[in-house]
């Protein structure tokens, strides 16, 4: 029996990814010095629409990310309803009880946009939006590579639906998607537990023991429970490990 329907939202409720390209490509182009090809857009999605332009301009993100929001809701009156039939499909299976859930790589912000401009902000019972930082997550930890919010292809060159990703991928992600409910991760591996402290600053993640040292390189900040002390200094974290490590590692399992 059918309880839940998901839906996705750009290209499925409406055609909007010509805006989503035309606003990102006129935002972001100025701080990247040259005219952004559909490619080098169609390159980021998979991402939020942070990680989508801190993928491009790293310096300037925060400048074109204000930018894009303003050209994002100013464009809209070119895609300002959904497609022929979504509304009437979405009442439909209202009235048959069904749960409805709206899952897309978009940010928070721009997904709320686009369901305003369709007059849709109530239509899900559930809305997950995107990562800024899921792409990197899953092709550092599975050593593969991502393809979008349904599949990616693993290291031996199988293309796998995300259902099947290992257990600790799926831990950092819930700490990227859930930051306010605390993750338990004691059971993650090295390359999960490497993404835990290098990705996920917004959310608390619990961890037991973890027998590896810790590269800090290019790490400002963490979030991570080890053993009932709280950490957010990187290097502080290090030194503690490395100080209860209990052996010297080899220097292949570095």
């Amino acid at each position: 029996m059918i309880k839940l329907v998901a839906f996705d939202l750009d290209g499925t409720i409406g055609d909007t990814i010509p805006m989503c390209i035309k606003a990102f490509r006129q935002a972001v182009s100025p701080y990247a010095g040259h005219l952004l090809t559909d490619r080098e857009v169609v390159e980021t999605f998979g991402l939020n629409e942070i990680g989508m332009i801190k993928s491009i301009v790293p310096e300037k993100w925060k400048q074109a990310l204000r930018d894009f929001y303003s050209l994002y809701e100013k464009l809209h009156h070119e895609c300002s309803e959904p497609y022929e039939g979504i509304p009437d499909l979405i009442a439909a299976l209202r009235a048959k009880g069904l749960i409805l859930a709206l899952i897309t790589g978009k940010g928070e912000r721009s997904c709320r946009i686009t369901l305003n401009e369709f007059r849709m902000e109530h239509d899900f019972d559930e809305i997950l939006t995107g990562s800024e930082s899921e792409k990197q997550v899953i092709e550092f930890i599975e050593e593969g590579k991502y393809l979008d919010n349904l599949s990616f292809i693993d290291r031996f060159g199988y293309r796998l639906s995300r259902e099947l990703l290992s257990s600790g991928t799926k831990a950092v992600l819930s700490v990227l998607h859930f930051p306010t409910i605390p993750v338990n991760c004691e059971e993650v591996g090295y390359n999960a537990f490497s993404a835990l402290v290098r990705f996920c600053h917004n959310g608390i993640a619990y961890v037991n023991n973890f027998p590896y040292p810790l590269i800090t390189e290019g790490i400002s900040e963490i979030d991570v429970m080890y053993r009932g002390m709280r950490f957010k200094n990187p290097q502080n974290f290090a030194e503690y490990l490395k100080s209860g490590w209990p052996y010297a590692p080899d220097e292949e399992d570095v």
